[in-house]
């Protein structure tokens, strides 16, 4: 498949956005679908027992579940593009 704009931009093989679904997105499938050349996005709760709505704890449980993954994978943290004024 050729590349594309959003390929481009996102540094990604196929023009295949993985949307953040609530629970279901752990780091498992986001890892699967960034290795096979899409955009893989976890979810607010994903890998979640019970719902908190404290930021502190739900960002060290993401980080908990992501960091396993991230050892064994290519998933990448994208960075903010440049904005058009700064490219100027």
């Amino acid at each position: 498949m050729g590349q594309n704009r959003i390929c481009e931009l996102l540094g990604i093989k196929y023009p295949i956005i993985q949307a953040p679904m609530n629970w279901v997105s752990g780091a498992d499938l986001v890892a699967a679908v960034s290795n096979a050349g899409g955009l893989g996005t976890l979810g607010p709760n994903a890998g979640a027992e019970k719902i908190t709505s404290d930021v502190e704890l739900t960002a060290e449980r993401m980080r908990a579940q992501i960091k396993p993954v991230w050892m064994r994978s290519s998933v990448k943290v994208l960075k903010p593009a440049a904005t058009r004024a700064s490219r100027s």
